[in-house]
Protein backbone atom coordinates (compact mmCIF):
# COMPACT_ATOMS: atom_id res chain seq x y z
CA UNK A 1 0.00 0.00 0.00
CA UNK A 2 1.56 3.31 -1.06
CA UNK A 3 1.42 6.53 0.97
CA UNK A 4 -1.62 7.94 -0.81
CA UNK A 5 -3.64 4.75 -0.41
CA UNK A 6 -2.62 4.52 3.26
CA UNK A 7 -3.73 8.11 3.95
CA UNK A 8 -7.03 7.57 2.16
CA UNK A 9 -7.74 4.34 4.05
CA UNK A 10 -7.00 5.92 7.45
CA UNK A 11 -9.09 8.97 6.56
CA UNK A 12 -12.01 6.62 5.77
CA UNK A 13 -11.66 4.97 9.20
CA UNK A 14 -11.55 8.40 10.82
CA UNK A 15 -14.73 9.55 9.07
CA UNK A 16 -16.51 6.34 10.03
CA UNK A 17 -15.69 6.66 13.74
CA UNK A 18 -14.84 10.30 14.48
CA UNK A 19 -16.54 12.39 11.78
CA UNK A 20 -14.98 14.80 9.24
CA UNK A 21 -11.29 14.24 8.56
CA UNK A 22 -10.21 17.63 7.29
CA UNK A 23 -6.48 17.93 6.56
CA UNK A 24 -5.64 14.71 8.35
CA UNK A 25 -1.93 14.43 9.06
CA UNK A 26 -0.06 11.17 9.75
CA UNK A 27 3.11 11.09 11.87
CA UNK A 28 4.98 7.77 12.10
CA UNK A 29 5.63 6.58 15.64
CA UNK A 30 9.06 5.23 16.63
CA UNK A 31 9.44 1.60 15.60
CA UNK A 32 9.05 -0.71 18.60
CA UNK A 33 7.28 -3.82 17.37
CA UNK A 34 5.96 -5.69 14.37
CA UNK A 35 3.54 -3.15 12.90
CA UNK A 36 3.61 0.35 11.45
CA UNK A 37 2.00 2.86 13.79
CA UNK A 38 1.00 6.46 13.12
CA UNK A 39 -0.51 9.31 15.08
CA UNK A 40 -3.35 10.72 12.99
CA UNK A 41 -4.16 14.41 13.68
CA UNK A 42 -7.05 16.39 12.28
CA UNK A 43 -6.99 20.14 11.69
CA UNK A 44 -9.15 20.68 14.79
CA UNK A 45 -6.54 19.02 17.02
CA UNK A 46 -8.22 15.65 17.53
CA UNK A 47 -5.85 12.67 17.54
CA UNK A 48 -6.06 8.92 17.11
CA UNK A 49 -3.60 6.06 16.59
CA UNK A 50 -3.60 4.22 13.27
CA UNK A 51 -2.02 0.76 13.12
CA UNK A 52 -1.07 -1.06 9.93
CA UNK A 53 -0.66 -4.66 11.02
CA UNK A 54 1.91 -7.10 9.71
CA UNK A 55 0.64 -10.13 7.86
CA UNK A 56 2.57 -12.76 5.91
CA UNK A 57 2.53 -16.37 4.76
CA UNK A 58 4.54 -17.51 7.78
CA UNK A 59 2.38 -15.56 10.24
CA UNK A 60 -0.93 -17.29 10.97
CA UNK A 61 -2.03 -14.92 13.72
CA UNK A 62 -4.66 -12.28 12.96
CA UNK A 63 -2.98 -9.51 14.90
CA UNK A 64 -5.61 -6.90 14.10
CA UNK A 65 -8.50 -9.11 15.24
CA UNK A 66 -6.77 -10.25 18.43
CA UNK A 67 -6.06 -6.69 19.54
CA UNK A 68 -9.48 -5.43 18.52
CA UNK A 69 -11.30 -8.14 20.42
CA UNK A 70 -9.26 -7.58 23.59
CA UNK A 71 -9.89 -3.82 23.45
CA UNK A 72 -13.59 -4.38 22.74
CA UNK A 73 -13.80 -6.72 25.75
CA UNK A 74 -12.06 -4.08 27.88
CA UNK A 75 -14.49 -1.39 26.69
CA UNK A 76 -17.50 -3.56 27.56
CA UNK A 77 -16.01 -4.17 31.02
CA UNK A 78 -15.40 -0.44 31.58
CA UNK A 79 -11.62 -0.80 31.70
CA UNK A 80 -9.98 2.62 31.28
CA UNK A 81 -6.32 1.55 31.35
CA UNK A 82 -6.28 0.60 27.63
CA UNK A 83 -7.24 2.49 24.45
CA UNK A 84 -10.74 2.31 22.98
CA UNK A 85 -11.00 0.64 19.57
CA UNK A 86 -12.54 3.04 17.01
CA UNK A 87 -12.69 1.47 13.54
CA UNK A 88 -11.10 -1.33 11.53
CA UNK A 89 -10.41 -2.19 7.89
CA UNK A 90 -9.67 -5.91 7.69
CA UNK A 91 -8.92 -5.91 3.98
CA UNK A 92 -6.11 -3.38 4.38
CA UNK A 93 -5.04 -4.64 7.85
CA UNK A 94 -5.67 -1.24 9.43
CA UNK A 95 -7.29 -0.16 12.68
CA UNK A 96 -7.90 3.15 14.39
CA UNK A 97 -7.59 3.33 18.18
CA UNK A 98 -7.94 6.01 20.81
CA UNK A 99 -4.79 8.14 21.16
CA UNK A 100 -3.03 7.58 24.49
CA UNK A 101 -0.79 10.42 25.57
CA UNK A 102 2.27 9.62 27.64
CA UNK A 103 5.87 8.46 27.82
CA UNK A 104 7.42 5.09 28.50
CA UNK A 105 7.84 4.63 32.26
CA UNK A 106 11.47 4.82 33.34
CA UNK A 107 11.07 3.59 36.91
CA UNK A 108 9.31 0.33 37.69
CA UNK A 109 8.42 -0.22 41.32
CA UNK A 110 5.65 -1.75 43.37
CA UNK A 111 3.07 0.87 42.31
CA UNK A 112 3.65 0.16 38.64
CA UNK A 113 3.52 -3.61 39.16
CA UNK A 114 0.25 -3.25 41.05
CA UNK A 115 -1.16 -1.13 38.21
CA UNK A 116 -0.39 -3.98 35.82
CA UNK A 117 -2.00 -6.47 38.18
CA UNK A 118 -5.08 -4.23 38.42
CA UNK A 119 -5.43 -4.28 34.64
CA UNK A 120 -5.22 -8.06 34.60
CA UNK A 121 -7.89 -8.35 37.27
CA UNK A 122 -10.17 -5.87 35.51
CA UNK A 123 -9.93 -7.81 32.26
CA UNK A 124 -10.82 -11.00 34.11
CA UNK A 125 -13.69 -9.77 36.29
CA UNK A 126 -16.18 -10.40 33.46
CA UNK A 127 -14.19 -12.95 31.55
CA UNK A 128 -16.94 -15.52 31.00
CA UNK A 129 -18.48 -13.54 28.13
CA UNK A 130 -15.17 -12.50 26.55
CA UNK A 131 -15.15 -13.11 22.79
CA UNK A 132 -11.46 -13.79 22.32
CA UNK A 133 -9.15 -16.13 20.41
CA UNK A 134 -6.50 -18.12 22.20
CA UNK A 135 -3.46 -15.99 22.98
CA UNK A 136 -0.33 -16.39 20.91
CA UNK A 137 1.41 -19.66 21.81
CA UNK A 138 -1.21 -20.47 24.42
CA UNK A 139 -0.65 -23.97 25.82
CA UNK A 140 -2.95 -25.76 28.23
CA UNK A 141 -1.29 -29.20 28.48
CA UNK A 142 2.20 -30.59 28.97
CA UNK A 143 2.36 -32.07 25.43
CA UNK A 144 1.38 -28.69 23.97
CA UNK A 145 4.33 -27.07 25.74
CA UNK A 146 6.65 -29.78 24.44
CA UNK A 147 5.42 -29.27 20.88
CA UNK A 148 5.81 -25.49 21.14
CA UNK A 149 9.38 -25.65 22.47
CA UNK A 150 10.50 -28.27 19.98
CA UNK A 151 8.99 -26.25 17.16
CA UNK A 152 10.86 -23.10 18.20
CA UNK A 153 14.15 -24.96 18.63
CA UNK A 154 13.67 -26.74 15.32
CA UNK A 155 13.32 -23.41 13.51
CA UNK A 156 16.69 -22.35 14.90
CA UNK A 157 18.24 -25.29 13.07
CA UNK A 158 17.56 -23.36 9.85
CA UNK A 159 20.13 -20.66 10.73
CA UNK A 160 22.63 -20.48 7.88
CA UNK A 161 26.32 -20.08 8.86
CA UNK A 162 26.88 -17.16 6.48
CA UNK A 163 28.91 -15.05 8.91
CA UNK A 164 30.67 -15.37 12.24
CA UNK A 165 27.68 -13.99 14.13
CA UNK A 166 25.46 -16.66 12.56
CA UNK A 167 27.91 -19.35 13.66
CA UNK A 168 27.81 -17.96 17.19
CA UNK A 169 24.01 -18.16 17.13
CA UNK A 170 24.23 -21.78 15.95
CA UNK A 171 26.54 -22.59 18.87
CA UNK A 172 24.10 -21.00 21.31
CA UNK A 173 21.18 -22.88 19.74
CA UNK A 174 23.04 -26.16 20.27
CA UNK A 175 23.51 -25.33 23.96
CA UNK A 176 19.82 -24.43 24.19
CA UNK A 177 18.88 -27.81 22.72
CA UNK A 178 21.03 -29.52 25.35
CA UNK A 179 19.25 -27.60 28.10
CA UNK A 180 15.87 -28.47 26.62
CA UNK A 181 16.70 -32.18 26.77
CA UNK A 182 17.29 -31.75 30.51
CA UNK A 183 14.11 -29.69 31.03
CA UNK A 184 11.68 -31.71 28.96
CA UNK A 185 11.15 -34.53 31.50
CA UNK A 186 9.83 -32.08 34.09
CA UNK A 187 6.75 -31.46 31.92
CA UNK A 188 5.60 -34.97 32.78
CA UNK A 189 4.50 -33.36 36.07
CA UNK A 190 2.30 -30.77 34.31
CA UNK A 191 -0.91 -32.54 35.29
CA UNK A 192 -4.28 -32.11 33.54
CA UNK A 193 -5.50 -29.26 31.40
CA UNK A 194 -4.64 -25.81 32.73
CA UNK A 195 -7.16 -23.22 33.79
CA UNK A 196 -7.75 -20.16 31.61
CA UNK A 197 -7.65 -16.41 31.93
CA UNK A 198 -7.97 -13.36 29.73
CA UNK A 199 -4.32 -12.56 29.06
CA UNK A 200 -3.03 -9.23 27.67
CA UNK A 201 -0.01 -11.27 26.50
CA UNK A 202 3.34 -9.60 25.70
CA UNK A 203 2.46 -7.94 29.01
CA UNK A 204 4.98 -5.55 30.49
CA UNK A 205 6.11 -1.97 30.78
CA UNK A 206 7.55 -1.90 27.27
CA UNK A 207 3.85 -1.68 26.33
CA UNK A 208 2.88 1.00 28.84
CA UNK A 209 2.66 4.79 28.82
CA UNK A 210 2.64 7.12 31.81
CA UNK A 211 0.19 9.96 31.21
CA UNK A 212 0.47 13.57 32.35
CA UNK A 213 -1.55 12.62 35.44
CA UNK A 214 1.01 9.94 36.35
CA UNK A 215 -1.35 7.05 35.66
CA UNK A 216 -0.25 4.10 33.53
CA UNK A 217 -2.12 2.92 30.47
CA UNK A 218 -1.22 -0.20 28.52
CA UNK A 219 -1.09 -0.68 24.74
CA UNK A 220 -0.33 -3.31 22.07
CA UNK A 221 -2.46 -6.42 22.45
CA UNK A 222 -1.93 -8.25 19.14
CA UNK A 223 -0.96 -11.44 21.00
CA UNK A 224 -3.82 -11.28 23.54
CA UNK A 225 -6.49 -13.88 24.22
CA UNK A 226 -7.27 -16.89 26.39
CA UNK A 227 -4.21 -18.32 28.11
CA UNK A 228 -2.91 -20.11 31.18
CA UNK A 229 -2.38 -17.58 34.02
CA UNK A 230 0.85 -19.43 34.83
CA UNK A 231 2.21 -18.25 31.49
CA UNK A 232 1.14 -14.68 32.28
CA UNK A 233 3.13 -14.82 35.53
CA UNK A 234 6.24 -16.26 33.90
CA UNK A 235 6.24 -13.95 30.89
CA UNK A 236 5.62 -10.83 32.98
CA UNK A 237 8.91 -11.37 34.78
CA UNK A 238 10.86 -12.89 31.87
CA UNK A 239 10.11 -10.40 29.08
CA UNK A 240 13.46 -8.70 28.43
CA UNK A 241 12.44 -5.29 27.07
CA UNK A 242 11.77 -3.62 30.45
CA UNK A 243 12.77 -6.12 33.15
CA UNK A 244 10.65 -6.32 36.30
CA UNK A 245 12.50 -6.93 39.56
CA UNK A 246 11.60 -10.40 40.92
CA UNK A 247 11.21 -8.79 44.35
CA UNK A 248 7.69 -7.85 43.16
CA UNK A 249 6.75 -11.37 42.10
CA UNK A 250 4.91 -12.42 45.26
CA UNK A 251 2.81 -9.24 45.32
CA UNK A 252 1.93 -9.54 41.62
CA UNK A 253 1.04 -13.22 41.91
CA UNK A 254 -1.09 -12.64 45.02
CA UNK A 255 -2.96 -9.83 43.29
CA UNK A 256 -3.79 -11.62 40.05
CA UNK A 257 -4.63 -14.95 41.68
CA UNK A 258 -6.70 -13.56 44.52
CA UNK A 259 -10.06 -15.33 44.54
CA UNK A 260 -9.16 -17.98 41.94
CA UNK A 261 -10.09 -21.44 43.25
CA UNK A 262 -7.16 -22.92 41.31
CA UNK A 263 -4.59 -20.43 42.63
CA UNK A 264 -2.35 -23.10 44.18
CA UNK A 265 -2.33 -25.13 40.97
CA UNK A 266 -1.53 -22.02 38.88
CA UNK A 267 1.38 -21.14 41.15
CA UNK A 268 2.71 -24.72 40.99
CA UNK A 269 2.55 -24.63 37.16
CA UNK A 270 4.32 -21.27 37.10
CA UNK A 271 7.19 -22.69 39.15
CA UNK A 272 7.33 -25.76 36.91
CA UNK A 273 7.26 -23.78 33.67
CA UNK A 274 9.54 -20.88 34.58
CA UNK A 275 12.79 -22.43 33.24
CA UNK A 276 10.95 -23.66 30.15
CA UNK A 277 9.66 -20.17 29.39
CA UNK A 278 13.10 -18.71 30.11
CA UNK A 279 14.44 -20.95 27.35
CA UNK A 280 11.56 -19.96 25.07
CA UNK A 281 12.49 -16.29 25.51
CA UNK A 282 16.03 -17.14 24.40
CA UNK A 283 14.52 -18.61 21.23
CA UNK A 284 12.46 -15.44 20.70
CA UNK A 285 15.58 -13.29 21.02
CA UNK A 286 17.14 -15.24 18.16
CA UNK A 287 14.23 -14.53 15.78
CA UNK A 288 16.34 -12.21 13.57
CA UNK A 289 18.49 -15.21 12.60
CA UNK A 290 15.48 -17.08 11.18
CA UNK A 291 14.18 -15.56 7.95
CA UNK A 292 10.43 -16.08 8.41
CA UNK A 293 10.50 -14.94 12.04
CA UNK A 294 12.37 -11.76 11.12
CA UNK A 295 9.68 -10.68 8.62
CA UNK A 296 7.50 -8.67 11.06
CA UNK A 297 10.42 -6.49 12.12
CA UNK A 298 11.35 -5.92 8.46
CA UNK A 299 7.76 -4.80 7.80
CA UNK A 300 7.78 -2.44 10.78
CA UNK A 301 11.16 -0.91 9.92
CA UNK A 302 12.37 -1.65 6.37
CA UNK A 303 15.45 0.55 6.84
CA UNK A 304 16.76 -1.18 9.98
CA UNK A 305 20.34 -2.46 10.11
CA UNK A 306 19.82 -6.23 10.13
CA UNK A 307 23.40 -7.06 11.09
CA UNK A 308 23.24 -4.73 14.08
CA UNK A 309 19.92 -6.22 15.15
CA UNK A 310 21.45 -9.69 15.04
CA UNK A 311 24.36 -8.51 17.15
CA UNK A 312 22.13 -6.93 19.78
CA UNK A 313 19.72 -9.86 19.95
CA UNK A 314 22.49 -12.44 20.17
CA UNK A 315 24.05 -10.57 23.11
CA UNK A 316 20.67 -10.53 24.88
CA UNK A 317 20.10 -14.22 24.20
CA UNK A 318 23.53 -15.20 25.49
CA UNK A 319 23.03 -13.19 28.70
CA UNK A 320 19.53 -14.58 29.25
CA UNK A 321 20.67 -18.15 28.62
CA UNK A 322 23.57 -17.83 31.04
CA UNK A 323 21.25 -16.41 33.71
CA UNK A 324 18.61 -19.08 33.23
CA UNK A 325 21.20 -21.87 33.25
CA UNK A 326 23.11 -20.65 36.28
CA UNK A 327 21.36 -23.12 38.58
CA UNK A 328 22.14 -26.18 36.43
Amino acid sequence: MDETALNDAIAALWRRSLGPADRLDLTPCPVSGNNRVFVARAADGREAVAKWYFTGPADRRDRLDAEWRLLAHAARAGVKAVPRPLARDDARRLALHEFVQGDRPTQIGRAEVMAAAALFRALNERHADADLPDAAEACFTGPAHVALMEGRLSRLSAIRPDAEIDRQAITLAAAMNDRWRRLRPRLADFGGEAGRCVSPSDFGFHNALRGPDGALRFIDFEYAGWDDPAKTICDFFLQPAVPVDPVHRDAFVAAILDGRPDAAAVLARARLLHPVFALKWCCIMLNPFVADLASPSRFADPAADRAERKRLQLAKAVAAFQTSSSGD
